[in-house]
This record gives structure tokens, sequence and C-alpha cells, in this order.
């Protein structure tokens, strides 16, 4: 059905939670801090890829659709929640059809 709104199913205890970096580095404390909020809330957590920084980006455009796509694509993960917003996410969108995410609800 075109248009229908789609919604992921709510996040229970246990779910597995994914927090890629779509955009530029993160900071170690505030990740840590982050990560232990989500366990500390009965989630389980998949933390991001190390990589090598690229210029101002967490990492090569290339590495972080790769990571923020299998994020979605894999059925174990409830939700995503990225560790920080910014510009580099929407070098990403390109990558991301919207067909595709709503085949992927997250």
């Amino acid at each position: 059905m075109a248009g229908a709104e789609i919604r992921p199913r709510a996040l229970r205890e246990g779910d597995l939670v994914a927090v890629p970096t779509p955009s530029g580095p993160v900071d170690e404390t505030a990740l840590r801090a982050g990560v232990e909020l989500l366990e500390g809330r009965g989630f389980r957590v998949r933390q991001p890829r190390s990589s090598a920084p690229h210029r101002i980006f967490a990492a090569s455009d290339e590495d972080r659709l790769a990571e923020l796509r299998d994020a979605f694509a894999d059925p174990e993960v409830a939700a995503i929640w990225p560790a920080r917003g910014g510009y580099g996410m929407t070098r990403l969108l390109s990558g991301l059809p919207v067909d595709w995410l709503r085949a992927h609800p997250k």
C-alpha cells in the first residue's frame, strides 16, 4: 500500500540496539555513557565498528554506509541509535533508498 505508515515494533528488554557512526568521530567518553544508558535500560548494544577516521568523518563514506546498511538489514537489530548526528549522514542518504528502508523498519 503506497504511502502507508510503517512503524517498527516497540522495543523490549533484551532487544539489540545498533549504535553506528554515520557522521563524524565520536567522543569515547560520551559513547561509553550512551552505551551504559542503553544497557541500563535492559538492551543489548552493538557498538560502532572500529575504523580509521577519514578527514572529518568517523570513517570513509563507504565504511559508514556499510555499517548503517548492515544494521538495517540485520533481523536481530531491533533499533538503530546513531552515536551522533551531523553532516556526514547526509552524504549517505543516496545509498539508503526509501523502498529499501521501508523493507527494513527499525
